[in-house]
């Protein structure tokens, strides 16, 4: 009579431990994949917001202007730099129903989500009903260049990054060249140390900005402007246990690690290390101070 072979208890345990060991090891190289993956698109989003900057500029002779203002006081509400670009984004049928050249945003319309200015590594809403004053409106994790060294202002004379109240084109940009001139970039939903409980409106609202268009709120986050562009003020990927921080509610940030993906003036897409020094930045976001730089990307 032959005797059955097969595992010991200790044999199986042992496999089941070399199984565990290699799909501890696997994981994060899959992680890490599917990152890369998601920064990937994340660039290829931004990739088409630069080129969508550019057709628009063939155009009108111009980029659309970073706030469009159709008022005066605190609560009034104005279109985003974003919101003329629909039609070159594939979303001319959203942009004939939100008819901006009408008047001010409102409605339903204002939540329509679009894939395209949302970071697949984000882990937010894709609706952002804390941020803006008076309505909820969709979510975007790209903003555009409006100040350095200050708070972000629609005023032309004060803002020294491309985007404010006043429309302004390629041309704009000789004297740093377009490659120098960095005009976009990311912010996540949520600061490092607050988690998706937490209020921390800090993503950027994807038409509109309302609310006061000049500066912060005596009791709460950085409103208008910085509802749809950056300041350098704000650092790359500066953390905060402060709701109503200005400085990180109007910086730049994203869940990629080490950095931030950025749009220059030529359409090209870079990642922005978050060690990258204040001055560098700065210098990056001015486009009129003269600077050129040989490779402050990697």
């Amino acid at each position: 009579m032959s005797k059955r072979k097969g595992f010991t208890l200790v044999e199986l345990l042992v496999v089941i431990a070399i199984i565990g060991i290699l799909i501890g090891m696997l994981l994060p190289a899959v992680q890490q994949v599917r990152e890369a993956a998601r920064r990937t698109a994340c660039k290829n989003n931004m990739r088409q917001i630069g080129l969508a900057l550019h057709n628009y500029d063939s155009a009108f002779d111009e980029f659309p202007a970073g706030i469009t203002l159709t008022g005066t006081t605190p609560t009034d509400a104005n279109w985003s730099v974003t919101t003329w670009i629909l039609p070159q984004m594939e979303q001319q049928n959203l942009f004939d129903q939100l008819n901006p050249i009408a008047g001010s945003p409102g409605g339903a319309l204002l939540a329509s989500s679009i894939d395209a200015f949302l970071c697949p590594s984000d882990n937010g809403s894709d609706i952002n009903s804390e941020r803006p004053v008076g309505t909820a409106t969709a979510t975007t994790n790209y903003v555009v260049a409006n100040n350095t060294g200050a708070v972000c202002t629609p005023d032309a004379s004060a803002a020294s990054g491309l985007f404010c109240d006043t429309p302004q084109g390629i041309a704009a940009m000789n004297a740093d060249g377009t490659s120098n001139t960095l005009i976009v970039a990311e912010r996540r939903t949520f600061q490092k140390d607050r988690g998706p409980m937490a209020i921390q409106p800090a993503a950027a609202t994807m038409f509109a900005a309302l609310g006061n268009v000049s500066t912060s709120g005596a009791s709460g986050p950085a409103r208008g402007m910085a509802d749809i562009a950056f300041s350098t003020i704000g650092g790359i990927n500066a953390s905060t246990g402060n709701t109503g921080d200005v400085n990180a509610d109007q910086g730049v940030s994203s869940n990629h690690s080490g950095g931030v993906n950025v749009v220059l003036g030529d359409a090209s897409t870079q990642f922005l290390n978050d060690q990258t020094t204040t001055l560098v930045f700065q210098q990056l976001t001015d486009f009129r101070d003269g600077t050129v730089f040989e490779s402050p990307f990697n």
